[in-house]
């Protein structure tokens, strides 16, 4: 959980409503795009009940949508802790390693 806020804070800076970033693509308290979304439920259609633009309002959607991601891309992150990781490839997705900018971006959410 104190990652997750974490992530909203640098994200958003709590605000609520979330505004959009990204140029309006990337929505919710998390900044979810609609490719990261996809990308989260793909493996996992019968359990999706909501779609992507519940991201949006829905912070439970949100933070359940970066689980998933962070399932597919970085279980090992998951089941060590490693928040490093975790915001990391939030923030640059599975190839978080070769994004510098992900490594602002860790220094920001830690």
């Amino acid at each position: 959980q104190k990652l997750m806020r974490a992530l909203q804070t640098v994200e958003t800076s709590n605000m609520w409503p979330p505004p959009r970033g990204d140029d309006g693509t990337s929505i919710g308290p998390l900044q979810i795009s609609q490719l990261y979304h996809a990308d989260a439920w793909e493996l996992d259609r019968t359990a999706r009940k909501k779609g992507y633009y519940e991201c949006e309002l829905d912070l439970d959607h949100s933070e359940h949508t970066c689980l998933k991601y962070w399932m597919r891309w970085c279980p090992w992150a998951l089941k060590f802790g490693d928040l490093e990781t975790l915001a990391r490839v939030h923030n640059g997705g599975p190839s978080y390693h070769l994004a510098p900018k992900t490594r602002k971006y860790w220094k920001k959410v830690k």
